[in-house]
């Protein structure tokens, strides 16, 4: 469970590059549990914070869930971000700074010792840019939502593909979001620009470079026994600036320079794991 606090900090007004923004400091507060470390614990407190900043600051259209952390998930890294990146956000943090953080150990009447992580954070959040334009929309579908990592060789392991559907022409960008790395699988080296059509589904990687060699397959850090990644599709009518992957700060900038109803994104979240 995941407790917020937030300061009394009085937001204020700032220009970056042309685009408005608004500054505040929040302070979260993010439980130690048996399934995390301590890294774990502060990436979930920061997140928080970060989302908490963008719905004080913008306002959210939330559609299912809320920006708190929903539940546990016991051996595997909580995708706590996710509910982030999937919100129809009106502002995204584009830089933050973490001004204090501090382990605090309270004493439930019923559950015993907590151990919590406290940080404050101050972060800028860019207000996006027009209307959502509710014809233009992209569907999103894997063709498993687990995949099985055997060796440290490709070959070994499962590949994924994605399946995408658009309403309208666009440019796409898909991309993996693993923690705070963002990873860009279309357009590569191979396929210099990836398209949609309207109103036809489309496989990345196509068929014929799947047959060609070009393959998506799943990886792990050797620590690691398993891990949730976001693939995001991104599709963009009209020219814009391409994406190099980086971290999600860096995804958040760029799509603020978007507007909204240039681009539709969709989600979803794929477990990557070791046998079993």
């Amino acid at each position: 469970m995941l407790f917020l606090f937030v300061s009394p900090a009085t937001p204020i007004s700032a220009q970056v590059e042309g685009v408005a923004t608004d500054t505040v400091t929040v302070e979260y507060r993010a439980l130690l549990t048996p399934d995390a470390t301590p890294s774990d614990v502060r990436r979930r407190a920061i997140e928080g914070a970060l989302a908490e900043s963008v719905r004080r600051i913008a306002g959210v259209h939330v559609q299912t869930g809320t920006l708190s952390v929903k539940e546990e998930r016991q051996g595997a890294v909580r995708d706590d971000f996710v509910s982030v990146v999937q919100l129809e956000a009106r502002g995204r943090v584009v830089d933050y700074t973490v001004l204090e953080e501090a382990w605090v150990g309270t004493q439930h009447p019923e559950l015993g010792a907590q151990m919590y992580l406290r940080v404050r954070v101050h972060a800028t959040v860019a207000h996006e840019v027009g209307q959502p334009d509710a014809a233009f929309r992209l569907a999103i579908a894997v063709n498993a939502p687990s995949l099985v990592v055997r060796s440290q060789q490709p070959a070994d392991n499962d590949e994924l593909i994605v399946t995408l559907s658009s309403t309208a022409d666009a440019t796409l960008t898909l991309v993996s979001i693993a923690d705070d790395s963002v990873t860009v699988l279309f357009p590569n080296s191979f396929v210099r620009q990836a398209t949609l059509r309207a109103g036809e589904a489309a496989t990345f990687p196509a068929v014929d470079w799947r047959e060609r060699g070009l393959h998506l397959r799943a990886s792990l850090p050797t620590e690691r026994l398993a891990r949730q990644e976001v693939v995001m599709a991104i599709a963009v009518r009209g020219a814009a600036v391409p994406f190099h992957g980086g971290t999600t700060l860096e995804l958040q900038r760029w799509l603020v320079g978007i507007p909204l109803d240039r681009r539709a994104i969709s989600t979803t979240v794929v477990e990557l794991r070791r046998p079993t």
